[in-house]
């Protein structure tokens, strides 16, 4: 297990307008898979729907051959090392940045196999 430790923002003034988990999907792929999504044109610049949902936990029953990205700040309450879950139907990834530059985002976690809903430990 890799371990990274994260360091409380000392200014939040800048959350004020990120509230949120911003939900990104794109329907009628021809294989849900994360490859299919990433190669897809339309990733990146032209999802077919978008909206802000309270938490990771992303709304189930949504039907088949879609892919979502799900966006969040996470600001850690205090410096020190944390644990991230996942669980996912087909596949998923965790990426996180130290700061608030996607393009700093590394791979903390991927799952390549479905697990069951909310099963932490898969």
């Amino acid at each position: 297990m890799e371990s990274i430790v994260l360091t409380r923002a000392d200014n939040d003034s800048w959350l004020t307008d990120h509230k949120g988990v911003h939900r990104e999907i794109w329907d009628n792929l021809k294989m849900p898979s994360l490859s299919t999504l990433k190669h897809d044109t339309r990733f990146h610049d032209s999802p077919t729907s978008i909206e802000f949902i309270w938490n990771l936990d992303a709304p189930r029953g949504r039907g088949f051959n879609y892919g979502q990205r799900l966006s969040a700040y996470f600001i850690a309450a205090e410096t020190g090392n944390y644990t991230f879950y996942m669980a996912c139907d087909d596949e998923c990834e965790l990426y996180i940045s130290l700061d608030e530059h996607r393009e700093n985002a590394f791979l903390l976690l991927a799952i390549t196999n479905r697990t069951s809903y909310r099963n932490w430990n898969q």
